[in-house]
């Protein structure tokens, strides 16, 4: 057996990871935006319910304009929606603030906390997805990149070939759903996330 396991994300867990998700019109609790070296665009959704979490790509393209206008809807004034601020996606950031999102912007150690908790929720069994051809290619590809001095890791965009934006879109998009507390008073009806 030669073919060694590159990807940060376990292949095994990811493929018992595969699920049906939410039924449709249910938003999403946390969003997220990536885009490639070569400007394709990714958005990730993730939705939690009780102590699991289902992330998918909802949206990919290559026009700016159509994502934002795509997300802005979405998402309305309620659901987070994050970037990488080193991610070149962070150009839509001022459209979708003009538009009255809950705009959010990670710094690298935000994204450490996201791939750390992402690979957790993988390994522990919580995270499923839909097991999308772009996201599962974007697994494939994914390597570490080291950030910080205490173990944090962050996914390596520096081969332009390899097209991660999917993977990165659902880790943080599955992040963005930790940042956001359902609010108990005003709707009993919403479910809290178990955060663990």
């Amino acid at each position: 057996e030669l073919t060694k396991q590159f990807s940060p994300v376990n292949g095994v867990m990811w493929a018992d990871g595969v699920d049906v998700g939410p039924v449709d019109g249910t938003k999403p609790n946390g969003l997220a935006v990536d885009m490639s070296h070569d400007r394709q665009i990714s958005v990730g959704a993730c939705w939690v319910e009780e102590a699991s979490e289902h992330v998918e790509e909802v949206w990919a393209g290559v026009n700016e304009a159509a994502c934002v206008e795509w997300v802005a809807v979405r998402a309305g004034r309620r659901i987070p929606v994050l970037f990488d601020s080193a991610s070149p996606a962070a150009s839509m950031i001022p459209a979708l603030k003009a538009r009255g999102c809950k705009v959010l912007s990670g710094s690298a150690l935000d994204m450490a906390k996201a791939c750390g908790g992402f690979v957790a929720a993988v390994e522990e069994g919580r995270l499923t997805h839909g097991d999308q051809e772009a996201v599962n290619q974007a697994r494939d590809g994914a390597r570490k990149r080291a950030i910080g001095k205490a173990g944090g890791w962050g996914y390596d965009r520096t081969d332009a070939s390899v097209r991660i934006h999917p993977l990165v879109a659902v880790t943080l998009a599955r992040y963005a759903s930790t940042l956001s507390k359902r609010p108990k008073t005003r709707d009993s009806s919403a479910r809290r996330a178990v955060l663990l």
